[in-house]
């Protein structure tokens, strides 16, 4: 926000907001940087003021502001500045301004980076820079792939959704393709083919079937068992402070 506000946490559940710093606004971290003359701005209706409208500063939009539950239920904020590229974070952006004009400017992201980790870090909130291509190829391509079975309804009771996970971690241990089992149930006509796939998926990306997510999952190979924590490898974009 441009001007000062509470702390995102401020009237979070089981958090005690007189513990929390408050974010100074952006405007007065652009003063303390040199940087007043970056922040983007808009021309608003304002009767009061001469001409009929006042310039105001557009609010920045971040990008991901996780509240994470740490150590003893302690909670605390992580921002996320998310790019497809860790180039991204370096080279001159193409940028709207909002002024009258509407003329197209290249500035640098550098300041505008800057400026984020300093507007939270006066609430003690860490800024972590993030690149698609700093995360596993593999483990990108499988976590999307999960993402789109997360949360599809299953249509089997929670007795039977849990006797399909066991069958499929016997699958795990013993190398057989899941695929195989997927087919045997389906045609004995027990179960739906979208619902085993569903259970699978699902078993995967809620931790309940632990398989190496640094490799492609494929059903109709043998799912490797897990070599690598993900949460371990990537604990630092969740850390308080760097690990």
């Amino acid at each position: 926000m441009p001007d000062v506000s509470p702390h995102p946490l401020h009237n979070f559940p089981g958090v005690i907001a007189g513990t929390l710093s408050p974010l100074r606004g952006m405007i007065d971290v652009a003063q303390r940087l040199g940087y007043l003359d970056r922040l983007p701005r808009v021309w608003a209706p304002d009767t009061e003021y001469a001409g009929g409208r006042r310039e105001l500063v557009f609010p920045f939009v971040g990008d991901l502001l996780w509240a994470i539950r740490g150590d003893r239920g302690r909670f605390y904020c992580v921002n996320w500045s998310v790019k497809d590229s860790e180039i991204a974070f370096k080279r001159p952006l193409m940028t709207e301004r909002f002024t009258q004009a509407r003329e197209q400017h290249p500035i640098s992201v550098l300041p505008r980076h800057e400026m984020e980790c300093t507007y939270y870090a006066d609430a003690g909130i860490r800024t972590i820079p993030l690149a698609a291509d700093g995360i596993d190829e593999d483990v990108r391509s499988n976590l999307r792939h999960l993402f789109g079975h997360h949360s599809r309804i299953v249509e089997l009771p929670d007795e039977e959704q849990e006797e399909l996970l066991a069958r499929f971690h016997h699958c795990l241990e013993t190398g057989v393709p899941p695929i195989e089992l997927i087919v045997r149930l389906t045609g004995a006509g027990k179960y739906s083919e979208d619902d085993c796939k569903n259970v699978l998926f699902q078993g995967i990306w809620f931790r309940k079937l632990r398989v190496d997510l640094f490799r492609p999952i494929l059903i109709n190979r043998p799912l490797k068992p897990e070599t690598q924590d993900i949460l371990v490898r990537y604990a630092d974009w969740f850390s308080e402070s760097p690990c």
